[in-house]
């Protein structure tokens, strides 16, 4: 489990660069959270387009885990609808992208869950 801080617009020699930037060091799920976090991410589901969330911004969480030698990134957002990413590849794919194997492309609702069950719910 990683915590992303988002970086505010910057430029570097005529490159505006934004994102967001890993904060502290990973840290493992601890086991008594894993039961409820397979339930969590059992129960994601598309996101309803005519939601209305906050627009405050915080801090992303990436729970990475493998699944058969398969890595999967779980990418939740700590703010606004609590949105949820999937990303195939944590290492080179952006979450959401729509061209991923083995996983689902766009915004997932569910997030709150996820982080309630790694213990970092509001």
């Amino acid at each position: 489990m990683c915590q992303y801080d988002y970086v505010d617009p910057t430029v570097d020699a005529g490159v505006t660069e934004r994102g967001w930037r890993l904060t502290g060091d990973p840290r493992p799920v601890a086991a008594e959270d894993l039961p409820a976090l397979r339930s969590a991410l059992d129960s994601l589901a598309l996101v309803d387009m005519n939601q209305a969330c906050t627009s405050d911004l915080g801090p992303r969480w990436m729970v990475a885990f493998s699944h058969d030698g398969d890595l999967t990134g779980v990418v939740v957002d700590d703010y606004g609808c609590r949105s949820v990413r999937l990303t195939d590849d944590p290492h080179a794919t952006p979450p959401g992208a729509d061209d991923q194997d083995g996983t689902v492309g766009g915004v997932l609702d569910g997030g709150s869950a996820v982080l309630e069950a790694v213990q970092l719910g509001r």
